[in-house]
């Protein structure tokens, strides 16, 4: 059986994960060009694991520079199958304080100046995206994060905008329907 590999894509303020061992640096080109920063490559408790600031370290760029497809790209040719992406974000649910860990299940693209897909340019595919996240990896997830004794909520959709702004409360109001 192949080494499991798991990477981890570091949102704003994580910019590298504490407990690495026999770490590695490497950066990458990719197809679609510079991915966010170079992969820091290592063993965290035992789990190979790949990290990525998505911003880059110093955060370097904005949610709209961040060359998405070249990050995804780079894990992948890292040989990593399962990708923990962490994200600083606000709640629209009360119950859902600062601090709380959410795994979530769902998603909602409401940015406009991404490029979408690795399809195009003669290349076409058509992906199953209504549950976009694996769910035994969630679990894993949200076990490891109970087991730290944080506080978890099971499942949640996250809504990702063109930022760096935030919404307006028109926005906010219209996103509850």
């Amino acid at each position: 059986m192949s080494e499991v590999v798991v990477g981890v894509i570091g949102g704003s303020g994580l910019y590298d994960i504490e407990g690495f061992a026999d770490v590695e640096e490497i950066s990458i080109e990719t197809p679609f060009g510079a991915p966010s920063d170079a992969y820091i490559v290592g063993y965290l408790e035992g789990v190979k694991c790949v990290f990525l600031p998505r911003h880059g370290r110093g955060h370097r760029f904005t949610p709209s520079e961040v060359n998405y497809r070249a990050n995804i790209w780079g894990m992948k040719k890292l040989g990593v199958q399962h990708i923990l992406s962490v994200s600083a974000v606000g709640s629209l649910k009360e119950e859902i304080a600062p601090g709380h860990l959410v795994c979530v299940d769902q998603f909602v693209d409401r940015t406009r100046g991404r490029v979408e897909s690795f399809f195009g340019d003669g290349i076409v595919g058509h992906v199953q995206f209504g549950d976009p996240v694996e769910e035994n990896f969630r679990q894993v997830v949200l076990g490891a994060a109970k087991s730290t004794g944080a506080t978890t909520h099971d499942g949640g959709a996250y809504v990702c905008i063109e930022g760096p702004t935030f919404s307006t409360r028109a926005e906010i109001i219209f996103r509850r329907f």
